[in-house]
Formats: structure tokens, sequence, C-alpha cells
């Protein structure tokens, strides 16, 4: 089980630049969600609303507080791929269902991704976003998703439920940045399948398949 979030909190500081827990192999999924936060200066990547548990716990955000305009949220660390597509299967079963992911991953032409994720690695910054608890869901449900442009980083993004941009609750583009250039950013590619896959639950019949990575009971992660 994960520490508590206030433990979360306290342990960024313990994350030095040139810290071996920087580096992929070392990163659990608690140590990635520390780092996501930081990488991502304590918010929502879309909304830019502070974290909560680091407004409380980050002496360095103290500033914006006291700014009116600031708006707190709890976040959630998103995974892009999830953590179940690497986990070590329990039955004959659960292993055929995560084979079934991976060859409709690979039938869009990406073969090479099931071994970038392989293990720790699906903890890899690379895989994540910090969210909101709102958005989380939508991104997971997959009703939000995120489309790249020809500019690095830069994204359009897209929704099954257009209120959310008519009631000015999320922005129609959106530019990810790091506060620390050795923190990587979400993988382009990684949320450009992302995209794709949501297209194309919500264009045809293939909910099926993609219900098993974002609606699957017996495989997923528990949330923090």
């Amino acid at each position: 089980m994960d520490p508590s979030p206030l433990h979360l909190y306290r342990d960024i500081y313990a994350i030095t630049e040139g810290s071996s827990l920087r580096q992929p192999m070392d990163q659990s999924r608690y140590r990635a969600k520390s780092l996501a936060l930081m990488r991502d200066n304590y918010r929502c990547m879309l909304t830019g609303r502070i974290d909560i548990m680091a407004a409380l716990h980050v002496e360095a955000l103290s500033r914006e507080l006291n700014d009116d305009r600031t708006q707190l949220e709890a976040t959630r660390c998103a995974y892009i791929f999830p953590e179940f597509l690497a986990a070590d299967a329990d039955s004959d079963a659960e292993r055929q269902d995560i084979a079934k992911v991976w060859d409709v991953i690979k039938g869009f032409g990406y073969s090479k991704i099931q071994g970038e994720l392989k293990g720790l690695q699906v903890h890899s910054l690379r895989n994540i976003l910090t969210l909101e608890v709102t958005m989380h869901s939508l991104f997971e449900d997959p009703k939000l998703w995120f489309v790249p442009t020809e500019t690095p980083n830069r994204y359009v993004v897209e929704a099954s439920m257009p209120g959310l941009f008519e009631c000015g609750m999320i922005p129609r583009t959106i530019e990810f940045k790091t506060t620390e250039s050795d923190l990587e950013l979400p993988s382009g590619e990684y949320l450009n399948i992302h995209a794709t896959c949501c297209r194309v639950y919500h264009l045809s019949g293939a909910a099926e398949y993609f219900d098993k990575l974002y609606d699957n009971d017996d495989l997923a992660v528990d949330e923090e």
C-alpha cells in the first residue's frame, strides 16, 4: 500500500537533482506520483488547479495561496497505459485479456510500446499525467484525450462531452511544461495512441476491446 499523502509531499524534498530516485527503474507508483507532481508544479496539467495536499505541505506554493483566484483540487496520477498491462497476471484469463489489449495496440502499428512499459517502466513519467479527480475519471473512461500537434508538447484537447468546453471547464489547447529538464513530460506518441483508441471507441463497436484498458475491475490497481 502507498504511504500516506502527508509522507508523499514531505518525500518530494528528498528527490533532489541527480538523485537515483529519479531513475526509471527506481520508480514505484508512489515515487512516480511524487516526481510527476514536482514536474507539473504541483497542479493539474489540464486545469491548472493546485493539488490541495501540496498546497498544505509545500512551502513554495504559499505565495499563490494568497491570491483569491487560486483554485485547489485533489489530483490523481493518471496512467496513459494502465498499470495492469505490465502486471503479472494471476490467471490464464487475465493473461489473455492483457494480450488482447496489446494486440489491438500493435494493430495500430505500435509494436514497441509493450517492451517500453514492461515491469517498473510502466511508472515512467512518459506514461503519467497529473490530473484533478474529475479530469482523471474522464481520461480513464475514456471521455477525454489529447491530440498531439506539430509543436512538441502542445495538444488539442478533445472530449466526448462538448459541455466541458462550453462552460469553460477545460481549454481547447494545452501545452505541457516541466519544472525541471530531467523530469520527462508525457510521451506524445503514447498520448496519440490513447487519442486514437478514444476516437475509435466512440466511432465504432470497439468498446469491447477498449473497456479492457479503462474499465477492468479485475485487473485495475486500487486508487491512491
